[in-house]
């Protein structure tokens, strides 16, 4: 399912600064150097292992303002608000 996901990334006019995708996935998501909104730290998602982005999934799917976007390959992209991100996350999780 992971190779579905082609991006990911916050939205920061959405990010309230829960701090809970840091939590949840700390290799990822840092505090901006305003102090309020979260960032996905610079990678290259193309060598990131298949737990590394369940991680991801996992913290954005319990985004709790759905701040956190993924693009799929099919160009849909999905948040904390989507069935189908909540979907992927749980069988990520599960693996």
């Amino acid at each position: 399912m992971t190779s579905a996901i082609t991006d990911f990334w916050v939205d920061s006019d959405w990010c309230l600064a829960h701090y809970l995708c840091i939590d949840l996935a700390p290799v990822f998501f840092e505090m901006r150097d305003e102090g309020w909104a979260a960032s996905i730290r610079p990678t290259d998602f193309t060598s990131m292992s298949a737990a590394d982005i369940d991680a991801v999934l996992w913290a954005a799917a319990h985004c709790p303002v759905a701040a956190i976007k993924v693009r799929l390959s099919s160009g849909e992209v999905v948040d904390a608000n989507s069935a189908v991100l909540k979907t992927l996350a749980r069988r990520s999780s599960s693996s």
